[in-house]
């Protein structure tokens, strides 16, 4: 149930009952057997909200059918088993302290999400918040909690209706029904009324920007002919969108096809990518029109060669206005972790090329805008689009090459990536290559703009003059439910170890 509630099926409601088994199988368990349990439930869901994996690494990585299906179940198992460790210990506290798993679950579940998305090799992929990205009203107060504040409700909203199920008296159920009632109740009047509010509000600024998409197969810029024929392609979209006079056009991740430079000095081996940098200035010249577009880059000192996976802006002269240099990188699709201990071993199952991440943000001034760029699934850190919003940005772009997650991968993108937008109170512009290219507004509101197909489209987007409580003090919802999960996981075994020391 819990997996029909995400993209592609998106039968959101049933997120909102989906715990309500799997609370009845737990019911007067040992703690390893809840945990078993729910580590179960949670791969299956996993499993099945993540099969565009298993597709990923067979197709685009290149290994073999039983090497991808080892990594796909092995991912799995382990996101699986962050969340049954929050289920078990929820339990454990909850019937060691005899307080309702209405109170202790939500505050778990919260705290394993937050970890999750701060961990180094952390993966906060379809977290359970995020099958309610449709439910506008419901969750405008994101920009207070983050997504994290949606997920704690949803799963309040399953321990209250269990409660109400085995409630043993009248009394009980009165008041499990009550908070069942109530508490959605007032996240959906705070909704209703803050979306009143920003949709009269007047716009603090206005871009007038074209979104090119290329749907461009990953696999067909491997060749000197195809990738001509994909860079023709973005050229052509480019030159359909300037009778309507964009103040900035963008090009997707990767879309540049060459590795492109700050400078023009490159090497005489890398002359075709230099042919390539001079035509996309040429375009900017001639177009009279600033692009900001992804492409690769490297830095060579002292011998060794550091690859980026980087956003340029290039002005309307042609010149390099600045670069951001991805700061969040895809493990063992981008970088292979551990490579101290394990790099040997990963580099004989794979062939990913090793990049380097940024360390330091960029915003870009356009036209009197202020925007940040980030690139591919950076979009799903809902920390990383705050620093960008708290360090100044007015919009967020958010350059993407979807075809590596497919279709299922690149819907579940799309509704974690509009999160950002409630919790930052920033439109982001989406612009995928083979994916989903879209305008969020500040309300979360989604305006497709093209699905998996070659486009070139112009849109005006607008912002509020509004900052976010969310941008103004971080993740201090999700923090708190880590440091109340410590506080009662002591309490709940110093309790269980009074009688022994009595």
């Amino acid at each position: 149930m819990l997996a029909l509630a995400f993209p592609p099926y998106e039968l959101s409601l049933l997120s909102w009952i989906a715990f309500v088994p799997l609370l009845y199988a737990i019911r007067g368990c040992r703690p390893y057997q809840v945990l078993v349990i729910a580590w179960f439930q949670a791969w299956t869901f996993y499993s099945v909200t993540g099969s565009w994996v298993f597709a990923t690494l067979r197709g685009y990585a290149h290994l073999s059918i039983g090497t991808s299906a080892l990594e796909f179940v092995m991912l799995g198992l382990m996101l699986a088993g962050i969340c049954a460790f929050a289920v078990a210990i929820a339990h454990y506290v909850s019937e060691t302290l005899s307080l309702s798993m209405a109170i202790t679950l939500p505050i778990a579940w919260t705290a394993q999400e937050c970890l999750r998305a701060r961990m180094p090799l952390g993966f906060p992929w379809n977290l359970v918040g995020y099958a309610a990205y449709r439910d506008i009203h419901l969750i405008q107060f994101a920009e207070f909690t983050g997504v994290y504040g949606i997920s704690a409700l949803i799963i309040f909203v399953n321990v209250e209706l269990y409660e109400v199920l085995v409630a043993p008296s009248a009394a009980a159920r009165r008041k499990a029904l009550s908070g069942l009632i109530a508490i959605p109740s007032l996240a959906l009047l705070f909704g209703f009324i803050e979306v009143a509010r920003l949709d009269s509000t007047a716009a603090a600024g206005r871009l007038k920007v074209a979104l090119i998409s290329g749907g461009v197969p990953p696999t067909q810029a491997r060749t000197a002919s195809s990738r001509r024929e994909a860079f023709d392609l973005y050229q052509t979209n480019t030159h359909q969108t300037l009778a309507l006079h964009p103040d900035l056009i963008i090009w997707p991740e990767s879309a540049a096809m060459c590795i492109f430079q700050p400078t023009a000095n490159y090497p005489a081996t890398m002359a075709e990518d230099a042919g390539y940098r001079s035509a996309l200035v040429k375009l900017a010249i001639d177009s009279g029109t600033p692009i900001l577009f992804g492409a690769l880059a490297f830095k060579q000192a002292h011998g060794k060669v550091t690859m980026f996976n980087r956003a340029y802006l290039l002005s309307r002269s042609g010149d390099v206005a600045g670069y951001y240099d991805k700061m969040k990188l895809v493990p063992f699709g981008e970088y292979l972790p551990m490579q101290q201990f394990l790099g040997a071993r990963l580099r004989t199952i794979t062939s990913v090329q090793h990049l380097h991440s940024g360390d330091s943000d960029a915003v870009f001034n356009l036209a009197g805008a202020r925007i940040a760029v980030r690139i591919c699934y950076e979009s799903i850190f809902p920390q990383l689009m705050r620093d960008a919003v708290a360090n100044g940005a007015d919009l967020i772009v958010n350059i993407s090459n979807d075809a590596w997650y497919g279709r299922v991968g690149a819907q579940q993108t799309l509704a974690m990536t509009a999160m950002r937008a409630i919790e930052t109170r920033r439109p982001v512009v989406r612009v995928a290559n083979q994916g989903i290219s879209a305008i969020i507004s500040s309300t979360g509101r989604i305006q497709i703009v093209s699905r998996f197909i070659a486009i070139g489209d112009v849109r005006e987007v607008e912002w509020p003059g509004v900052c976010s409580f969310y941008v103004r003090v971080g993740d201090v919802f999700g923090l708190s439910c880590i440091g109340l999960v410590a506080i009662g996981l002591m309490l709940a075994v110093y309790v269980r170890r009074l009688p022994t020391a009595l």
